[in-house]
């Protein structure tokens, strides 16, 4: 049965499908057979960023309302055969149901090692979803008061749903921007959160550029090097944390 991973942020636009794209792909590197599904209603984006645009016919929303198959709903990678989406519909539904959701993911499960959730940003459904549906979630936030603030919402919001398998990304992070940030150091934005460290991932311009505009992931590329080792840290195996 697959490991079942939401990805979530208190705060918009924090890079958070950025970083699904990214281990997606490292899962897969791994020898993982993954699944990304996209739960941002009416905000598609992960089909342009893994190259799949021209390729999708049916989405989140027409499985859910029985209007295609599992096997038609699912987009194969160009790049790895180890990696499948099912993108988010491109107008809103008018609400998720978890019920529903849950039974597509106990259907999904068997056939994948990982599914990734991209949830949606936000207060709201992510925490509720991410706790009903999931394994493990991953907090996305930057290195600025406001965003760590959300995520230490996030993190709260879980914990009173008895959730707490939880781990904080750290995404943008710049030595000399940090410095400004307010933060003395790195201790202080974890505790601040309240969740236990998996991942920094450094600001390059360059290799998120290649992820953002559905290009192959740049392998060597600093951004794709961390979601290699929170890949193999989701696996179970020991990987030391660095801040670039």
């Amino acid at each position: 049965m697959a490991e079942i991973v939401s990805i979530l942020s208190g705060k918009g636009g924090v890079g958070k499908s950025t970083i699904v794209s990214a281990l997606g792909y490292s899962l897969a590197a791994e020898g993982k057979r993954t699944l990304i599904a996209e739960l941002d209603l009416g905000l598609r984006g992960l089909d342009l960023m893994l190259s799949l645009s021209d390729r999708i016919v049916f989405d989140l929303g027409d499985l859910l309302c029985g209007r295609c198959t599992l096997s038609d709903a699912l987009v194969c990678s160009p790049y790895t055969s180890r990696l499948f989406l099912i993108p988010a519909p491109s107008s809103p539904l008018s609400e998720l149901d978890a019920g529903q959701l849950s039974a597509l993911l106990f259907e999904l499960s068997p056939h994948f090692d990982f599914i990734l959730l991209d949830m949606p940003a936000g207060l709201y459904l992510s925490p509720a979803l991410t706790a009903a549906l999931s394994d493990t979630a991953l907090i996305v936030a930057t290195p600025d008061a406001v965003s760590v603030r959300s995520a230490g919402k996030v993190r709260a919001m879980l914990e009173e749903r008895d959730f707490f398998s939880h781990r904080l990304l750290i995404n943008r992070f710049s030595r000399s921007p940090f410095k400004k940030s307010g933060f003395a150091h790195m201790d202080q934005v974890i505790d601040m959160v309240g969740s236990q460290l998996m991942g920094i991932f450094p600001k390059d311009e360059k290799g998120i550029l290649f992820l953002q505009n559905g290009s192959e992931p740049m392998e060597g590329s600093a951004f794709l090097t961390v979601a290699r080792a929170v890949a193999r840290r989701l696996m179970g195996i020991y990987i030391p944390l660095l801040i670039h």
